[in-house]
């Protein structure tokens, strides 16, 4: 990407941070323990992090929906039913294998 075009995919906003935020995170930049350069990198990265952690909290929280959906388990009762056999065959083919 060029960087005119990664310029015009910038948003410029202000934040306003409580200030034991702030000088903790110059502090944390100051002394490198940190992998951000700057502190829009610094903001960047952990707003990336927090949106990331948040999308795996949804998509759990959805999964955890699937417990009370019986459509679900019937669906998957079907299925565990239709590859019962398929199961079988490929335990008796791993045992052969370990068993020659």
């Amino acid at each position: 990407m060029s960087s005119t075009a990664r310029k015009s995919a910038l948003q410029t906003t202000t934040v306003r941070l409580p200030k034991r935020l702030y000088e903790a995170a110059r502090s944390a930049l100051e002394k490198g323990e940190t992998s951000a350069s700057s502190l829009n990198d610094l903001l960047v990265e952990s707003l990336e992090e927090k949106l990331k952690r948040l999308r795996r909290e949804l998509i759990d929280a959805e999964f955890a929906e699937m417990k009370n959906d019986a459509q679900y388990h019937r669906e998957s009762n079907i299925l565990a039913q239709q590859f019962t056999s398929n199961d079988g065959d490929t335990l008796r083919s791993m045992d052969k294998d370990e068993n020659p």
